[in-house]
């Protein structure tokens, strides 16, 4: 459910932004079938926000949602537990942290990028 939360909740910024050609990655298998489902009943589990992401996917705009490796992953991963842990709605941080860059740095290093 969180990973569908995060999905909408980009997806929704980026038609906000203007954006209208968007690739959302994503590490969940589950939440990427599940968002590839052509019909989607009531029973199925996290309906609402299927739904959702599905109205959002019908606007006039292109939207590719594909699997990523976890490992290519981690620098997102850590932007996703500092916003658990910080209560507002969004954070903006004027320079990335020490951690951020260590990860980035990491991940350049083993060309997952």
């Amino acid at each position: 459910r969180c990973e569908l939360l995060a999905i909408w909740h980009g997806l929704t910024l980026a038609w906000n932004q203007g954006s209208r050609s968007v690739i959302c990655e994503t590490d969940c298998l589950e939440a990427l079938n599940l968002i590839h489902l052509t019909d989607i009943s009531p029973t199925v589990d996290h309906y609402d926000l299927l739904s959702d992401i599905k109205a959002l996917s019908n606007r006039d705009w292109t939207i590719h949602v594909t699997l990523i490796q976890r490992s290519a992953n981690n620098a997102a991963d850590l932007l996703a537990k500092c916003a658990a842990r910080n209560q507002d709605d969004y954070f903006i941080w004027n320079q990335p942290s020490i951690d951020l860059m260590v990860l980035l740095q990491q991940e350049q290093s083993l060309n997952i990028f």
